[in-house]
């Protein structure tokens, strides 16, 4: 079940995602995600060398992730959830499909 919000509290695996209705007759579609946490992700050597592999910037603000996603029924999903470490704070994310922007989001863990 999926409830709208601007608010996601700060729990160690509280999940959350979003969902983004699509019209293509497509039956995958090329989707980038641009995250941007409040301040660095503070963590050991080995967690930042599996941020690194998963494509955060230098600043260890900005994470990028690439994937093709499958239409179900006219939607698009994607969810995450609070990891360990992870800071509280506002969020901005925004999901681009085919290389345009489909939907921008902004978001406070806390």
């Amino acid at each position: 079940m999926f409830t709208p919000t601007d608010v996601v509290p700060h729990v160690l695996g509280q999940r959350y995602g979003w969902v983004i209705e699509v019209k293509t007759s497509k039956r995958t579609l090329k989707v980038s995600e641009e995250y941007v946490q409040p301040r660095p992700n503070k963590g050991t050597a080995e967690e930042k060398e599996v941020a690194r592999n998963l494509g955060l910037s230098n600043d260890k603000r900005t994470q990028v992730s690439e994937r093709l996603l499958a239409p179900m029924d006219g939607h698009i999903y994607a969810e995450w959830s609070v990891g360990p470490n992870e800071p509280a704070g506002h969020r901005r994310l925004q999901v681009l499909v085919e290389g345009q922007v489909a939907a921008r989001f902004e978001f406070d863990v806390k």
